[in-house]
């Protein structure tokens, strides 16, 4: 009999509980799956790989399945040292992979392998021209399955917006092209993006922005990277 599921809201996070005690006899966790800081793709012979967009490297590792449980272990690869084995409950819904830790309660929302994405280039245009920050969109970031965060080009604060934060809408048609961030932490601030599309791909707009100290706005382009 197939396992009923719920999911249990504790705050911010979620978890996962069988309502009779079963394992889903159909959990499969092959595939890739995607975040906007990161991918990964669960091979069939238990070996594991993880894209990690923001720090442009990648590991190699392991992972098994424990009824729900999903344990995975990875080595440094070309990141800068190994990530702490995991296991964390596991569900497939058609939308994707759900990874709750259940220490936190907090769940991870993987999106499949035929969800849109992409990583683009933003640069300052005028004053801001050198300032240079990289989004990366899954999706669409308003909904649970897609996501959107970004960060300065060259690893520290010489970026757009802030150093870091989230990309909280990413629209795209062939007239216009509209955006926002956002950002949390010790000085919270947000920003709104307006523009269109070259023929080429090439995005463009005006961005006005707020955060605890200042009021801010320029112009930029953004270019697709492979």
């Amino acid at each position: 009999m197939r396992a009923a599921w719920a999911l249990l809201l504790l705050g911010c996070g979620t978890s996962i509980v069988t309502t009779d005690g079963a394992v889903p006899a159909t959990l499969d966790v092959v595939g890739s799956w995607h975040e906007c800081s990161t991918s990964t793709t669960y091979r069939a012979d238990g070996t594991a790989h993880v894209v990690d967009h923001r720090r442009g490297c990648e590991r190699e590792g392991t992972w098994a399945l424990d009824g729900e449980w999903l344990e995975t272990q990875y080595e440094a690869g070309t990141c800068e040292s190994p990530a702490s084995p995991s296991r964390r409950r596991a569900l497939r819904v058609a939308e994707g992979l759900v990874l709750v830790d259940p220490a936190s309660g907090r769940a991870r929302h993987l999106a499949g392998d035929e969800t849109p994405r992409g990583l683009w280039r933003v640069e300052g245009v005028g004053p801001d021209e050198g300032r240079a920050t990289i989004a990366s969109v899954v999706g669409d970031p308003e909904t649970t399955f897609g996501s959107g965060c970004y960060w300065s080009a060259d690893g520290e604060c010489g970026g757009l917006f802030s150093c870091s934060g989230s990309v909280v809408v990413w629209e795209l048609s062939a007239e216009r092209f509209s955006a926002a961030t956002a950002c949390s932490g010790g000085c919270p601030c947000g920003a709104v993006i307006e523009g269109g599309a070259r023929d080429d791909g090439t995005l463009y707009g005006d961005y006005r922005g707020v955060n605890c100290e200042r009021s801010y706005e320029g112009a930029l382009v953004a270019r697709r990277l492979p």
